[in-house]
């Protein structure tokens, strides 16, 4: 089944969109195009194509009501849902995100049949102890930790917001908004610590991209199975999937070229990650019951920042990375001078993306002031066209004047 549908968005849409659709709805991430998936991940919304609570909800729920408006009784209706998310859940493959989103679903049904209220952060908790039971590695896998970190950050949100008494667009907007902040900040040191830099606007890049995503989720999965029948069906009910990604595509692009679109963090020290939930602890409590908000969230605001972008002082350092048969030497001269040498391999592939970036990036360095290359072999300068290629900042290109101006050293001059 998961083939078939994944055969009708490859047939009804571009293959980029239909990389998208496979991932959002089946979980399959194998056909997503590497930039396009690059591009969400730098801009904060990688998310989105991941199977998570929004998915389960939109779909159990809406079998769940579907079945009570014509008169099924609790047993029924719940036992009729459970079966069908497990069901959904075989078919994408019991993700991290998805069995604990599925798992939370359970536990509503079974309130509700038992007719007992169901708790949100109870259940939350309870599936983050079963999982982690059953896998206790999990406690250091990223997959996990954003899952739980960004369910318990929805939670948050809408725990202050409760009790306000407000409607209108006005509220929603900033619920959503209110929401996109909570998650950020239960995320960020996370995304410090596994991928050592995070997406400065995704806050608002999220504004725009959540609101949307009930809509692709359903008309996606409405589209794919209405192709194994009537593929023109299918094809019209895809096209204003097409369309919702192509502005996803406009607003990440463009919030990627702002300045400093994504902030190098480098790990963040264990100390720094209590203080900073700590922080976000005091703030969910003051903010709760506390007049004076605003001062609240600008105090918040103030130790967040102070947080994220405190660095230890650079001293004098000198790193020889593995690079395999080829070159790659750091050296940090201790006055905040950041240079590299060479940075290439032969038998290493994307050595430039997947050792020398991440090195960096996990150091917390930000831009390097001088790149040394001592000659144009591949296995001293393949990593560097992949470093300039993505964007990190390198201030100056050095190279001996007496360097052989041959093909190669043409290629770097352009570069």
């Amino acid at each position: 089944v998961r083939e078939r549908l994944k055969k009708n968005f490859q047939e009804a849409m571009p293959k980029k969109d239909a990389g998208i659709l496979a991932a959002v709805t089946l979980g399959d991430k194998s056909i997503m195009d590497l930039d396009r998936k690059k591009m969400y991940q730098e801009a904060g919304i990688s998310h989105f194509y991941s199977i998570s609570g929004l998915h389960i909800s939109i779909l159990g729920m809406t079998l769940y009501r579907f079945l009570k408006k014509r008169g099924a009784g609790f047993f029924c209706t719940g036992l009729t849902a459970a079966v069908f998310m497990l069901a959904y859940g075989e078919l994408i493959g019991f993700g991290v995100s998805a069995s604990r989103a599925i798992g939370m679903f359970l536990l509503l049904v079974y309130a509700k049949y038992r007719g007992r209220s169901y708790d949100r952060p109870t259940s939350l908790a309870l599936m983050a102890a079963f999982l982690a039971k059953e896998n206790p590695y999990l406690l250091h896998h990223a997959g996990y930790l954003l899952s739980f970190g960004a369910v318990a950050g929805v939670i948050m949100a809408q725990g202050i917001s409760e009790g306000n008494g407000e409607e209108g667009v006005i509220f929603k907007i900033r619920e959503t908004f209110a929401v996109s902040i909570w998650i950020q900040v239960l995320t960020v040191p996370v995304l410090c610590q596994y991928f050592y830099e995070i997406s400065l606007y995704s806050v608002f890049v999220n504004l725009i991209i959540l609101p949307c995503m009930g809509a692709l989720l359903g008309l996606g999965i409405l589209g794919g199975v209405l192709g194994c029948f009537v593929p023109f069906s299918g094809k019209l009910l895809l096209y204003p999937c097409h369309l919702a990604l192509l502005m996803f595509d406009a607003v990440c692009s463009t919030a990627l070229k702002l300045p400093s679109a994504a902030l190098v963090t480098g790990k963040m020290p264990h100390i720094r990650i209590v203080l900073w939930y700590g922080t976000a602890l005091t703030v969910f409590a003051l903010r709760k019951y506390v007049r004076r908000k605003r001062l609240v969230t600008c105090m918040a605001g103030m130790a967040f920042a102070l947080l994220l972008l405190a660095q230890k002082p650079a001293g004098f350092e000198l790193d020889f990375l593995d690079v395999g048969q080829g070159d790659g030497i750091y050296l940090s001269a201790g006055d905040g001078t950041a240079a590299f040498i060479d940075g290439g391999s032969t038998d290493v592939k994307n050595v430039g993306t997947y050792r020398i970036l991440p090195f960096l990036k996990s150091r917390g360095i930000r831009g390097i002031d001088y790149w040394f290359v001592s000659h144009c072999d591949a296995d001293h300068i393949s990593g560097l066209y992949e470093v300039m290629e993505s964007g990190y900042p390198i201030r100056r290109l050095v190279a001996a004047e007496y360097m052989p101006k041959d093909e190669a050293w043409q290629k770097l001059a352009l570069a």
